[in-house]
């Protein structure tokens, strides 16, 4: 644990002993490095675990072991989150296990729960019933898709990460406006091609799916599956940017319930990246502005007299409790 003392103008940092036994300090080297170990996973996880329920696209082999590492390592990160630190609203870690639990437990514990759950050891399909195991198969990859659950966790990994590498509100925006973008394109993607697979029987897929009327048919070829996300790919960027070409359009009902869903998410989707890129380049609230501006002189003499982390956080909470209070800010 940390203890910021001052002599006059001089800060110093000392460490003392940590009187609460084996809870981990949310900012220390090894709390750090598995942050950004499971945020890498946590990456992978929001890309593949869509494309494999939306193409039919089943792990094997190491792959599959690799995965169900990963379901593993979320089931961890979960044991430690309960002996983690965290900081309270006045900017000081709390470091009592019973606040600690309660809070996870008000917050993301049943999303990791349930999102880690290596649901391919607990269901197994019916190998002497070809028809019941299709089926079967469909119904666990439905299943699988609370592992998306996990994406609430992202924007914790920000708001930690910003204490290391500090960024303006505006540029976090930005980027995040753009993350968001790639990713829901992805998910539609994703969400078209499974419109697509299971919007018709099994026997009509060939004939009904969009994939049918537009060539892409080769389920078990890596070419047919890259021109299948590409196509889905160009669907979604074309929706959610409200282009729409109407070269690629939805025949069946879930693909025109996909398609409906698409365009909800453009137009909202258009109106938000409108408002993060206006407020980036012009500020139209004088007093915010003010706001801003004096946040970033404090955080530029912070890091430029050198302050120790901690110290650096009080401060900034002690400033930005009043804020709180208006929803404005």
């Amino acid at each position: 644990m940390k203890l910021i003392v001052a002599h006059g103008d001089v800060i110093k940092e000392k460490r003392i002993e940590n009187p609460h036994y084996f809870i981990m300090l949310h900012d220390n080297d090894f709390r750090v490095s598995w942050d950004i170990f499971m945020l890498t996973l946590l990456g992978y996880v929001l890309l593949v675990a869509p494309f494999r329920l939306g193409f039919d696209y089943s792990a094997e082999g190491t792959i599959y072991y690799f995965e169900l590492c990963i379901d593993f390592c979320f089931i961890l990160d979960i044991l430690i989150q309960f002996r983690t630190s965290y900081i309270s609203d006045e900017g000081k870690p709390v470091l009592e296990w019973k606040k600690i639990a309660w809070r996870y437990f008000k917050g993301f514990f049943l999303i990791d729960v349930v999102s880690s759950i290596p649901w391919d050891l607990f269901l197994k399909p019916d190998q002497n019933d070809a028809a019941t195991s299709a089926r079967f198969l469909k119904t666990v990859r439905l299943v699988k898709i609370s592992k998306l659950g996990r994406i609430g966790k992202l924007k914790k990994f920000f708001v930690s990460f910003q204490e290391y590498y500090p960024m303006d509100s505006e540029t976090v925006h930005v980027y995040s406006a753009l993350g968001t973008l790639f990713l829901t394109s992805h998910f539609l993607a994703c969400l078209w091609a499974f419109a697509g697979r299971y919007g018709t029987s099994d026997d009509l897929f060939a004939s009904n799916s969009w994939q049918a009327r537009y060539g892409i048919l080769f389920a078990d070829s890596r070419l047919g599956r890259n021109d299948e996300y590409l196509y889905a790919l160009y669907w979604a960027v074309t929706s959610i940017t409200t282009v729409g070409y109407g070269d690629v359009v939805p025949k069946t009902q879930l693909e025109m319930i996909s398609a409906t869903v698409a365009m909800m998410v453009g137009v909202s989707f258009y109106g938000f990246l409108t408002a993060v890129l206006t407020a980036y380049f012009l500020s139209t609230d004088p007093q915010l502005e003010i706001v801003n501006q004096s946040m970033k002189m404090l955080r530029s003499y912070l890091d430029g007299n050198h302050y120790p982390r901690g110290l650096r956080r009080e401060i900034k909470a002690f400033f930005y409790s009043p804020l709180r209070k208006f929803k404005h800010f």
